[in-house]
């Protein structure tokens, strides 16, 4: 298999979608757990629905890389084992995978709540040691300054 996992990671606002549905990824399959909450093209959080929602997010991108489609996932992935699963399964397939973080000033447009925002970057880990990993493709860091209007 020759395709890529991009892993997009950063907190509500920041410019994971914006980033994820840009160009340049137009020929990707895009998985984030927010898909999960769309009814009729409205989203509708419902936390009792948040393991399910990773779970379902997951599902996608490993169908279709099994498939062999390049993949781009944009979650929070605020602490390092919500990412792994993705590397994992893309190490045991031979695949290759980067990681994105970004760091823009966007609108929240789902209205985490400023306690939840607090919580997640109380608990964010940084990459540094995804380092070295087998299948390792980089990482990079983006400030998405644009403000979304």
């Amino acid at each position: 298999m020759h395709n890529i996992l991009i892993l997009v990671r950063g907190l509500p606002g920041s410019g994971k979608s914006t980033h994820s549905n840009s160009e340049k990824y137009n020929k990707f399959i895009h998985c984030e757990s927010d898909h999960y909450f769309l009814k009729g093209g409205e989203y509708v959080f419902d936390r009792r629905e948040l393991y399910t929602s990773h779970a379902y997010c997951q599902f996608k991108a490993f169908n279709a890389m099994l498939n062999g489609f390049d993949v781009i996932v944009a979650n929070t992935f605020t602490q390092i084992p919500e990412i792994l699963p993705y590397i994992r399964f893309a190490q045991d397939h031979g695949i290759k995978w980067k990681i994105v973080e970004c760091y823009g000033k966007w609108q929240n447009v789902h209205g985490t709540p400023e306690e939840i925002m607090l919580a997640m970057k109380t608990r964010w880990e940084p990459l540094e040691i995804l380092v070295g990993e087998e299948g390792f493709a980089g990482f990079e860091r983006i400030h998405l300054t644009e403000e979304k209007g």
